[in-house]
């Protein structure tokens, strides 16, 4: 328990535009209205600037509804995102983290607003996804909290209970909080719980081929059948000022675990 063990586990196109010279630019407008800027109206969203709360963004503006963003979308402090709801840099609000990430666009920001969420989330694309408030995704039986397929995704913010993992990956279910051993680039994890979560691979998380990082983190009480109660890494991994506390292993690495040619780096971290 606490400690960390190896094993061996198999471990844009430049787009050319050419134009006429001769045509003159568009008129400036933006894409939320139409309305082109003017001195009174700076970002051209058909407010003046001495109505307007944020006059450089024509997505805030009085009369909008509110988005779970952080911010005061409608310009009036007493309302805010209701919660329990999902919102993304590109669109508006979703009911669940799932069709918020189906959503986005690659590169997007995911906002997850206050509440407890009912699902496992296959994360496929390019991703940040950042709580706001207290927010926890109870995955219990459904399988890894975030799967990140084929794509780099960074985490912040939230707690993520009774998951369960994934198929994708060298194990039977591989990252019980959250699955990367499938991953397109790094995982990044900060300010995130995992707690009493089970796999056959990384009880909490499992890192793949590209590595990742905790920092800031939590993981208490995770079960691995094989390796890394706590975490597997299949490359390597930055571990930062991260609690790693009772999660245990049948195979070895209750704390961590590490495929053979993988490395750990532990800075200010509590491991027991």
């Amino acid at each position: 328990m606490g400690r960390w063990g190896h094993g061996c586990v198999v471990a844009a196109a430049l787009a050319a535009c050419s134009g006429d010279d001769d045509k003159a630019p568009p008129a400036e407008h933006t894409g939320e209205t139409g309305t082109v800027p003017t001195g009174d109206d700076l970002d051209g969203d058909g407010v003046p600037s001495g109505d307007d709360c944020d006059d450089a963004d024509p997505t805030v503006r009085p009369g909008v509804d509110e988005r779970c963003d952080g911010r005061d979308t409608d310009c009036a402090p007493s309302t805010g995102a209701p919660p329990g709801t999902v919102g993304r840099s590109d669109g508006g609000n979703h009911a669940t983290i799932g069709e918020a990430v189906a959503a986005a666009g690659p590169g997007a920001t995911v906002w997850i607003c206050e509440g407890t969420f009912l699902e496992a989330v296959t994360v496929d694309k390019d991703l940040t996804i950042r709580g706001l408030g207290a927010v926890v995704v109870d995955a219990s039986g459904l399988g890894a909290g975030f799967d990140v397929v084929g794509a780099s995704a960074t985490i912040e913010d939230l707690t993520i209970v009774g998951g369960t993992g994934s198929v994708n990956g060298p194990a039977p279910e591989n990252g019980g909080g959250v699955n990367g051993a499938a991953s397109g680039g790094p995982g990044v994890l900060r300010r995130v719980v995992i707690e009493g979560c089970l796999a056959e691979l990384g009880g909490g998380v499992a890192f793949g081929e590209e590595g990742g990082t905790l920092e800031d983190c939590t993981l208490r009480g995770n079960v691995a059948g094989t390796h890394g109660g706590a975490v597997y890494v299949l490359a390597d991994a930055d571990v930062v000022r991260t609690t790693i506390e009772d999660n245990t292993a049948n195979g070895y690495g209750g704390g961590g675990g590490l495929a053979e040619s993988a490395a750990a780096r532990i800075t200010d971290s509590v491991l027991e």
